[in-house]
């Protein structure tokens, strides 16, 4: 053997490379040597950050030419966890290296053998592929970890699922679609949206699945779809009958989900506490807002002097933030008003923080008396006050007591006194 010397030199991944390789750092190595020729044979320890935080399925995987990656061996490979580090064993060839999670991307089931299950990632021609003999159906392809961030106030209303895929060579009979179907929770779920129909193009050619409207026979939550064991699970079935097998392709598997968020909407008046009369006129305002660019938002309003039943006030309202309302001739110390915002897709309520007072029923007023007190002869010689009581059970009194005076001479007479309310009502007593 000829001597020689190894460097290794430390490589950053683009957050499109780590993606597409399923791998756990943004870091390659790639080992080269200045030697001419000869045999040699080497061990390589890679640092893994947070080892004990990832799968014990982690896994090196090696490149030629930095394109495409192939797992090492099982046996050549030794996770030390206490080390934070892998080890991998009896090398024997000069090459890029990376650490990866085969979760991110893998198989399951029975059937044909997918070959780099993790080439499924871009569009390159570095394809995951499948030889299927006739009527033969491979194991689930497996695409996980796409990196999703839906707000989590959205509401999700469809998925579609781009699959890139080819055959090689060309049939008489051909090769179709077996399952396509989603993966949640890292669990495979949903209706099966595979084509019926065979497929013999030998030029990648895009298939998509599901629509915007199209939830897979699922209920789907955003912090679903943006974990990272959410995705896709492919397989593909050979015709029956037919001359020889067939290589089934799969270049790319992307996901689109689509989602509405939420308008919000805060009622800012009446929030409680206000007291109004009844049959008067008073602003509702309030605040909403939708971050989904070109919503037409419409608002709708209503009442409750109970909590439960719910009385229109009007709907169909432009978002102008204001309406003005002829309050109902009611009297209720309950009183709230709910505004709720559509967005045609979605719809957001809310309503006054607090209660608030309607009182349309005017306070009572009852007459005390005079002072001071006539003479035997019925006559007073100084000026005489006359006082009454005023109560309301709903809104509350301005004053507990009204008094007005008499101080001009003469007879017969008299004086008025009233009552209003805290909403504007009143009553009066002449005497």
């Amino acid at each position: 053997t000829n001597p020689g010397m190894l460097s290794i030199q430390e490589l950053t991944l683009t957050e499109e490379q780590q993606q597409q390789l399923g791998a756990v750092t943004d870091k390659a190595y790639d080992i080269t040597s200045n030697m001419v020729d000869g045999t040699f044979a080497y061990n390589l320890t890679l640092p893994v950050p947070n080892l004990a935080e990832n799968s014990d399925t982690l896994s090196v995987a090696s490149s030629e030419d930095g394109q495409h990656f192939e797992d090492v061996a099982e046996t050549q490979q030794t996770l030390h966890e206490e080390k934070q580090e892998i080890e991998v064993r009896s090398l024997d060839h000069f090459t890029v290296f990376v650490i990866r999670d085969p979760s991110a991307s893998g198989v399951d089931g029975v059937g044909g053998s997918w070959v780099n299950p993790g080439n499924v990632y871009a569009s390159d021609n570095a394809r995951a592929t499948v030889l299927l003999n006739l009527g033969a159906i491979s194991e689930n392809l497996l695409a996980t970890g796409f990196g999703l961030s839906i707000p989590g106030t959205a509401v999700i209303g469809g998925v579609e699922v781009m699959i890139e895929k080819s055959v090689n060579p060309s049939r008489p009979n051909a090769s179709k679609d077996s399952l396509a179907s989603l993966i949640v929770g890292g669990v495979v779920v949903g209706n099966n949206n595979a084509g019926v129909g065979y497929f013999n193009n030998t030029t990648d050619a895009v298939t998509t699945y599901g629509s915007s409207s199209d939830l897979w026979g699922l209920t789907l939550t955003p912090a679903q779809v943006n974990a990272g064991d959410f995705g896709v699970a492919y397989a593909a079935q050979r015709h029956p009958s037919g001359s020889s097998d067939q290589r089934v392709r799969v270049d790319r598997i992307q996901v689109k989900v689509y989602y509405n968020t939420p308008p919000t909407i805060t009622v800012t008046s009446p929030n409680g506490g206000q007291i109004y009369q009844g049959g008067s006129t008073q602003d509702i305002t309030w605040s909403a807002t939708d971050v989904d660019a070109g919503a037409s938002l419409s608002v709708a309003l209503e009442y409750t002097t109970d909590g439960s039943t719910y009385t229109s006030i009007a709907s169909g309202l432009a978002n102008t933030g204001s309406y003005s309302w002829t309050l109902p001739g009611v009297t209720s110390q309950t009183v709230r008003v709910r505004a709720t915002v559509s967005d045609t897709e979605a719809i957001a309520s809310d309503d006054s923080d607090a209660d608030f007072i309607i009182d349309t029923t005017a306070p009572t007023i009852i007459y005390d008396g005079q002072s001071p007190i006539p003479n035997a002869y019925g006559w007073n010689n100084a000026s005489v006050t006359l006082s009454w009581t005023c109560s309301d059970a709903t809104s509350g009194v301005i004053n507990g007591t009204v008094t007005e005076t008499l101080s001009g001479e003469g007879t017969d007479q008299s004086a008025t006194g009233v009552c209003t309310d805290n909403a504007g009502n009143s009553s009066s007593d002449t005497q």
